[in-house]
């Protein structure tokens, strides 16, 4: 048999051991209070089901449709444009694209791309045309956008 005879000091056991088990244990402490300090809330999705929104201070009966509430978070800037109104697919930027659910910068360069290879969306379900978006998106894009 070919047993292996340990070529220093032994630190697995006694003072050593435990002050290795301090360090790391503090270490992963301290990491997991940074995770956690440093999280950046999820945004607010109005879309949430069966969420209404309401501001604050008002009532159910006091407040304006629907449509033109949209969750906002009170202690970082908002970094995508508010959907206040429907967003025109036919001449939409693509900054007011990716304002729209599921839709970021590689989908909102195709849907620009394909509305000038092949014109305009005669309706939203046109969308599917696109490379990438299929039933559902459109769905959840069908409420916030028009073809005009």
């Amino acid at each position: 048999m070919n047993e292996r005879t340990p070529s220093g000091p032994d630190w697995t056991g006694g003072p050593s051991k435990w002050a290795a088990v301090a360090i790391l244990g503090s270490a992963s402490i301290v990491g997991i209070g940074w995770s956690i300090a440093t999280r950046h809330p999820a945004p607010a999705s109005a879309h949430a089901a069966g969420t209404t929104l309401v501001p604050p201070g008002e009532t159910a009966s006091e407040r304006p449709p629907r449509d033109s509430l949209r969750p906002v978070a009170e202690d970082r800037p908002d970094p995508t444009p508010s959907i206040a109104r429907r967003i025109d697919l036919n001449s939409a930027s693509a900054a007011e694209l990716q304002a729209l659910p599921g839709i970021g910068p590689a989908l909102a360069a195709r849907i620009i791309d394909d509305r000038n290879a092949n014109g305009p969306f005669a309706s939203v379900d046109d969308l599917q045309r696109v490379r990438g978006i299929g039933p559902i998106t459109v769905e959840k894009i069908r409420p916030l956008a028009t073809t005009r």
